[in-house]
């Protein structure tokens, strides 16, 4: 009994220690923080204790102070907060807006080629809907240049690619056409251009089966022979009128050197394709879009996605180059492409038969080759 009244004592002195003891006893290793902070240049005067609003003072005793008077900490100096630049990037006026893009949200590698994107200099893009943007340090979001976004460049064909065919041109085909087909000119001519949209869409078929719908619509009935004869006069006026623009090839070697995919959308006749794959231009096209092999025609939006879709490279990274028929230039627009026309000096107006040319006030080229520096280095 003794022993137990002994330990109880023992317990009772260790649980009567007072709680300013206690942070006396622990004073000094209190006193060697505020130290440190004076070193790491935290002010003088009372510094914050073990608990609550009881401070203790240069000496280590007990005090009182309001709580937010803690013991400074070396702090790493605050980086200022990354600002977005002016978005200069948006397009002009009457530009239409571009969507934004998750893929070309990421900076593009140093160097154009080896990352696949070209830097298209002076190549605004449309207004109304802010450029993608990358992260940059602090969580900010600043805005990726257009210029940096081109993956893609896709080719109209004539007037593009192929030079128009003359009004001259076209007339001697009618003429002689109508006459080896049996059949009255202007009503031939007439019936042509009424049938343009199925043809090019390829509702009529191939040529042949376009010429003897034609026929039917007028009431001419030629003979097989003359059908034959009729084909043999449109291979001729292809072949004939059939010429590269000037600068066309260097121009697709240029971009293929980039690193940058080529494709090309063409609102054509059926015997189209088969001349084009023909000829020495072909092999620096990636990806073609015939309208007489997909049934669909410019401006319709869903013929540019599609070429996009082969491509495998949305529309805000691809670049449209063509002469502005059709309102191609305003089709390639709406789906979010970059667009310049091709508008070569030298045709003389009037000369070149241009279908329902658009008026067109964006970035505009005199000749393929200058498409070449837009795409950088």
């Amino acid at each position: 009994m003794a022993r137990l009244g002994r330990r109880r004592q023992v317990g009772g002195r260790r649980a009567g220690l007072d709680l300013e003891d206690r942070r006396s006893a622990r004073a000094p290793r209190v006193l060697r923080r505020r130290a440190a902070g004076r070193r790491a240049g935290a002010p003088s005067g009372p510094v914050r204790g073990l608990r609550g609003d009881r401070l203790l003072d240069r000496r280590g005793l007990r005090g009182t102070g309001p709580r937010d008077r803690r013991l400074p900490s070396a702090r790493r100096p605050r980086l200022p907060r990354a600002r977005a630049p002016p978005d200069r990037d948006r397009g002009g006026p009457g530009e239409p807006a571009e969507p934004e893009d998750p893929g070309a949200a990421r900076v593009p590698a140093r160097g154009g080629a080896a990352g696949g994107r070209a830097d298209v200099a002076g190549l605004r893009g449309p207004r109304g809907v802010r450029a993608p943007r990358a992260r940059v340090a602090g969580g900010r979001r600043l805005p990726v240049s257009p210029r940096r976004a081109v993956r893609a460049v896709v080719f109209d064909l004539f007037g593009t690619l192929v030079r128009e065919f003359h009004h001259e041109e076209w007339d001697r085909w009618f003429r002689a056409t109508a006459e080896a087909l049996g059949a009255d000119e202007a009503a031939f001519r007439a019936a042509w251009r009424a049938t343009s949209v199925e043809r090019q869409t390829g509702g009529l078929g191939d040529i042949e089966g376009n010429l003897r719908a034609i026929c039917a619509g007028i009431g001419a009935r030629p003979s097989g022979e003359a059908m034959v004869r009729a084909l043999e006069v449109r291979r001729r006026f292809y072949d004939e009128a059939w010429e590269p623009m000037p600068g066309a090839e260097e121009t697709l070697r240029a971009v293929r050197g980039r690193g940058l995919r080529t494709a090309l959308v063409s609102m054509c006749a059926p015997d189209t394709p088969p001349r084009w794959r023909a000829s020495a231009l072909a092999r620096w096209i990636d990806v073609e879009v015939f309208s007489c092999e997909v049934g669909l025609r410019k401006p319709d939006p869903a013929i540019y996605r599609l070429a996009c879709e082969r491509l495998e490279v949305p529309p805000p990274a691809c670049l449209y180059v063509g002469d502005g028929s059709y309102g191609e230039l305003t089709g390639a627009r709406a789906v979010g492409m970059r667009v310049v026309r091709l508008r070569d000096p030298a045709e003389r107006e009037g000369e070149f038969y241009r279908p329902e040319e658009e008026p067109w006030q964006g970035p505009t080229i005199g000749a393929l080759p200058e498409l070449i520096p837009l795409l950088g280095a």
